[in-house]
């Protein structure tokens, strides 16, 4: 399974984003067993977007491989671009370390 976290910041004490399509960093995980294997960070394409933040940052998960989204939540343009990917979305508060925020993910 490959999870994309959005975060405030690259590093292993990174936090989620108050905004998903927008946040500055990605965190993509590696998870195999239920263990995480890799965590690599990315900036996130979409942040800086007029519009269609939600549809580019996305897309580029998807071709990152990326199954699973965790953000503080999600606008109407996310959830219909998810659904159309195929990506589970799996919401949590804005300040959730990100290990805690990876942790859920693996649990469900």
């Amino acid at each position: 399974m490959r999870i994309a976290v959005a975060v405030d910041k690259k590093g292993e004490d990174a936090r989620v984003a108050d905004r998903f399509a927008r946040s500055p960093y990605l965190a993509i995980v590696s998870v195999e067993g239920g263990e995480v294997r890799e965590i690599r960070f990315v900036d996130n394409p979409g942040k800086e977007a007029f519009g269609g933040a939600a549809v580019k940052t996305l897309q580029a998960l998807t071709e990152m491989g990326v199954d699973v989204v965790i953000g503080p939540g999600f606008g109407p343009n996310a959830v219909a671009m998810a659904e159309e990917l195929g990506l589970k979305r799996i919401i949590v508060s804005p300040g959730t370390p990100l290990m805690e925020a990876i942790r859920k993910a693996i649990s469900k």
